[in-house]
């Protein structure tokens, strides 16, 4: 669908707005290479350019009662809905032109596809493929796929698990999987990688993958549910990584937990450790939202940790919570502090590897579950939180808004990455808890500002606008 053809409405743009504007397992057969030049191709891709114009767009879902569509948000604040559907979508780049693609997933019927970008903007019709249902389950369930561009291929990594209806979330020994599907020069997938769960000592009885990410050839799924010793529920991460001598295959590398050596704290029962995580250049976070901290339960913290590919070693960094010197607010029950993260770049200095930490169910003033953002450096301790009652950002923190309940991230080659803060449960004059979505401009934090990105017009009964914002 050409965008010109596509529905697009002008947003009345602010004072600032303008200001803004002014300042943009069988293994796959052997695959090709790289793909050809097409006319998308300018330079290193850019996650969220759908047609190769060198500028990133945002893609936010809206759902109206009941039914979910998606629309990119162009530099401009113009709207253009999109031919994506999925419950939860990605960028990539799976073709090596460049143009940003999309991968799309629903679980009934349980499809995922490619939809990819071109000089036009996304193709609606995409690629589909139906990954295998987990041997001796009934039912198979898949987290969201994530691309991985490493050695000249493309690959698509889901991590799944099957259960018995007489037995919700137990399963057989081989319930917990991983698929990897390298894809031809033309993203056609072959016949995946089949990884069980066995075999990289998932607990076959808790396993249950919840969250996946990846970047370049290392990809990890969280899995919250699982046990560690007697510690129902603690929470792990597994990653897996691309092997030296078969860059087309993928290796179970490490368990993740915390009584791993070298990760602070220590595995409860009802941690859920990997709720969250993210995963960029070989720097992962994790989050820990349902983690207690002195006497407030629930009250979350986020894990730092380094990846190295060359040592195939981790290191594991300072816990980060509201009781960390320098980090807003204070350890309360029911915070969840972590309830979403994203690895973020040049927000606290310029080249800076920053983790911007969603906290929606954060009390600002009198206002329950308005909801924060904090944005702490990787590496040092460096700290900014953001709410809706931050002079910077638009809006007011209300009851119930749930500000920082999703985020993405818009990158902009030679400047910091915005972050885009969706707020799903905030209230909008013409449609109660229609939603709002928020995105900074894309400077250091010293001189951070925020614009809203308007939702289109609403007149249903129930409309969840950012409820997931695509990475």
């Amino acid at each position: 669908m050409p965008r010109t053809t596509q529905h697009r409405t002008a947003l009345a743009p602010t004072t600032l707005t303008l200001a803004i504007l002014a300042a943009g397992l069988v293994a796959a057969p052997p695959v090709a290479s790289a793909a050809p030049t097409t006319p998308c191709a300018l330079g290193t891709p850019i996650p969220g350019d759908l047609d190769g114009n060198g500028v990133a767009e945002s893609l936010i879902s809206q759902t109206v009662d009941g039914v979910r569509r998606y629309w990119s948000v162009a530099a401009d604040g113009s709207l253009a809905e999109e031919p994506v559907t999925g419950a939860q979508t990605r960028f990539a780049d799976l073709n090596g032109d460049v143009c940003s693609d999309v991968l799309d997933i629903d679980q009934e019927p349980r499809t995922t596809r490619f939809l990819l970008g071109s000089p036009d903007g996304l193709t609606p019709a995409g690629i589909t493929i139906h990954p295998p249902e987990v041997p001796d389950t009934e039912s198979t369930y898949l987290t969201s796929p994530v691309a991985l561009r490493h050695d000249g291929l493309s690959q698509v990594v889901f991590a799944g698990f099957g259960y018995n209806s007489d037995t919700p979330g137990i399963g057989s020994e081989n319930r917990t999987v991983v698929y990897v599907y390298t894809l031809d020069a033309d993203a056609n997938p072959g016949e995946p990688q089949v990884i069980a769960g066995a075999t990289f000592g998932a607990q076959a009885k808790h396993t249950a993958p919840a969250v996946l990410d990846g970047s370049g050839d290392v990809a990890a799924f969280g899995s919250p549910a699982d046990s560690v010793g007697k510690a129902s529920g603690a929470g792990a991460v597994y990653l897996f990584s691309a092997d030296p001598a078969d860059p087309g295959k993928l290796v179970f590398r490490v368990r993740l937990t915390q009584d791993s050596p070298g990760v602070p704290d220590r595995a409860e029962s009802g941690d859920g450790f990997g709720a969250s995580l993210s995963l960029r250049d070989g720097r992962l976070a994790i989050g820990v939202p349902e983690e207690q901290l002195g006497r407030a339960r629930a009250a979350g913290l986020v894990q730092p940790v380094r990846w190295s590919q060359v040592t195939m070693r981790y290191r594991a960094q300072r816990a980060i919570h509201q009781g960390t010197p320098g980090v807003s607010g204070s350890n309360e029950t029911a915070d969840r502090f972590g309830t979403a993260v994203l690895v973020t770049r040049g927000i606290t200095a310029s080249g800076s590897y920053d983790i911007a930490i969603g906290t929606p169910h954060e009390g600002v003033g009198r206002a329950r579950y308005a909801g924060s953002v904090t944005v702490a450096s990787f590496d040092k301790a460096t700290y900014r939180t953001w709410t809706q009652a931050s002079a910077a950002v638009p809006g007011v923190a209300e009851d119930g808004d749930l500000f920082g309940a999703s985020l993405g991230v818009v990158t902009t080659p030679g400047r910091p990455d915005s972050v885009v803060v969706g707020a799903p449960a905030e209230d909008v004059t013409d449609c109660p808890d229609a939603g709002a979505v928020t995105r900074s401009t894309g400077r250091v934090r010293s001189t951070s500002a925020w614009i809203r990105l308007n939702p289109p017009p609403c007149s249903a009964t129930s409309v969840s606008w950012g409820g997931w914002i695509t990475r």
